[in-house]
């Protein structure tokens, strides 16, 4: 939304001004100054690491299996004949016996 839509749309101006109150009494309530908000660092996003699910038995590549397919898991699967069941990770806790 453009802010001249906003500005007449009464639900976002309602919310807008709520935000406003919100931030003033945890301001208040802090006794955080404006110089204070000025020189705070933006909060760093920690990006949650995730177990390998996959993993190449020759070169010990591993990928999460978040995002898009790495470059070395398609070359295993496609050029190298590796099927996914062979380069899946078992879970940990998991035992290959049962």
């Amino acid at each position: 939304m453009s802010n001249s839509v906003e500005m007449r749309d009464p639900v976002w101006e309602a919310r807008r001004r709520a935000a406003l109150n919100a931030a003033r009494t945890l301001v208040e309530f802090w006794g955080i100054t404006p110089e204070q908000i000025a020189r705070a660092p933006a909060p760093k996003i920690e990006q949650q690491e995730h177990a390998p699910r996959y993993r190449h038995p020759v070169h010990g590549h591993t990928w999460d299996g978040e995002g898009s397919q790495p470059q070395w898991l398609k070359d295993a699967l496609i050029r190298e004949g590796y099927t996914v069941e062979e380069l899946r990770v078992a879970p940990q806790g998991a035992n290959a016996d049962h």
